[in-house]
């Protein structure tokens, strides 16, 4: 234990080490960002705590120390590499337009459509799947909130909203044009989607413009359950009641929830829905699944965190809160790796490519010449994915009755629902009786049609 705390005590101690976020460099100073992104950021501060600077201290990295709750220090090599900002990888290089503008095919035209293509790829409909629950939708969602950040859809819903009426007078819009023939909106008169450019190192002033254009992620690229922890030491402190290793909690009916307060969710119905999560990351109210699969691990920390005081009687805070962490972690990944990825990859494509092992006991495949980076081309794979999510929720009693259906997407932002008339019961039992939707060339028309809504049609 002693050990333990004199290192803890010389990392408090240590300075810190400036690196610059997208080069992973070390600098000497901290950098500011471009001032013409100020009011972007301002409007995304309710759900996104952005630095005001493109760089991050990094206190002194040891190879004693155990893991980092900010994802900093997870390769030695690469000290940055792990944390919130770490750049997205690249399996192909980019292909962009210069000057800014929008990318031509080969032959120099234009690119299709981005609405004549999804209509013309994916068809509304409804097909169960035979074989899987809303577990599997759940725990995808729940795995890309956990490693990538929405922060560009936010934006597009709710901070640059005027692109369909502002098309070539703002540098940050891309509206997408809805043909006359639009097999669904043809008759709403919607003719253009509001849609915004992505907010790039470039565009913050953290990278120069003679380098193509790079995507930020204001989340660490690690499965560490950031949307519900936090994705930096400062929303894991905010998330943590400081005792026994705990996460602050409150108690409605005898069951405990993350504390409330946070002011982002938009859709509860007041007044009678009023709980907001407010801990390490807001985003936890974001869609119902990463609401529901937060909420499960949420608790789970706490259940762990008491039984190792139980047995550590001599352990601090500290200790308590990081091991159960860890123990919490690993729960969550051994269902990711071996539970979920299995079904939707395959077993014998992951074994043969050694993500997973058919072993028993500790694995230690680390390999330090790899930097902790998420591809880029992952963030785009992942929406295919839609096409297996339900725009209905069912809920059933604990013996398998059913008991209502709702709108799935009319409870994102809308956490203050889960707790009124036992509907958070309701639904994690529907987590494992409901199935999913079939992965193939159908997408809900719920899924679809908020999707519409959400982003200001003109």
């Amino acid at each position: 234990m002693w050990s333990f705390l004199v290192f803890l005590v010389t990392l408090s101690l240590a300075s810190a080490v400036i690196y610059d976020t997208f080069s992973g460099r070390e600098v000497g100073v901290q950098r500011p960002m471009s001032n013409s992104t100020q009011d972007l950021l301002n409007g995304l501060s309710l759900f996104y705590q952005i630095r005001p600077w493109c760089t991050i201290d990094v206190p002194e990295c040891s190879p004693y120390e155990p893991r980092r709750v900010d994802g900093t220090c997870n390769n030695l090599h690469y000290p940055t590499r792990g944390a919130t900002f770490t750049p997205y990888h690249r399996l192909l290089p980019s292909n962009n337009a210069m000057n800014g503008g929008l990318r031509t095919s080969i032959t120099g035209l234009p690119l299709p459509n981005a609405r004549k293509l999804r209509v013309s790829l994916l068809s509304d409909g409804r097909v169960h799947n035979k074989h899987y629950t809303q577990l599997v939708t759940n725990h995808l969602l729940m795995m890309t909130g956990d490693i990538t950040s929405a922060h560009d859809t936010i934006n597009y819903i709710l901070v640059t909203t005027s692109c369909c009426f502002t098309e070539g007078l703002n540098p940050t819009c891309m509206p997408i044009n809805v043909p006359s023939n639009d097999v669904h909106l043809r008759e709403s008169g919607i003719r253009c989607l509001n849609l915004t450019r992505a907010l790039t190192y470039q565009r913050l002033g953290c990278a120069p413009n003679t380098l193509p254009p790079e995507r930020i992620n204001t989340s660490p690229p690690l499965l560490d359950i950031s949307n519900m922890y936090g994705i930096n030491s400062i929303g894991v402190n905010q998330s943590r009641l400081g005792t026994d290793g705990l996460l602050r909690f409150e108690v409605d009916k005898g069951k405990e929830w993350p504390p409330t307060g946070a002011p982002i969710c938009l859709a509860n119905e007041l007044p009678q829905e009023t709980y907001c999560y407010n801990g390490g990351n807001p985003g936890l109210n974001a869609p119902l699944g990463i609401q529901l699969v937060g909420l499960w691990h949420f608790r789970s920390h706490n259940h762990i965190a008491r039984i190792l005081a139980q047995l550590n009687p001599c352990w601090g805070d500290e200790r308590i809160f990081l091991t159960a962490r860890d123990i919490n972690l690993a729960f969550y990944q051994h269902i990711i790796y071996y539970e979920l990825m299995p079904e939707v990859l395959g077993y014998d494509l992951l074994l043969k490519n050694k993500v997973i092992f058919d072993t028993y006991g500790h694995v230690d495949d680390y390999d330090d010449s790899l930097e902790p980076r998420v591809s880029i081309e992952y963030v785009i794979a992942t929406r295919w994915f839609h096409t297996m999510q339900e725009g209905r929720l069912q809920l059933f009693d604990s013996q398998g009755k059913f008991l209502n259906e709702l709108d799935m997407m009319d409870y994102t932002l809308r956490t203050g629902a889960l707790r009124v008339n036992n509907t958070v019961d309701g639904v994690t039992q529907g987590s494992f009786r409901q199935p999913c939707a079939g992965s193939d060339l159908f997408v809900d028309p719920e899924v679809m049609f908020i999707i519409i809504i959400t982003i200001r049609p003109h």
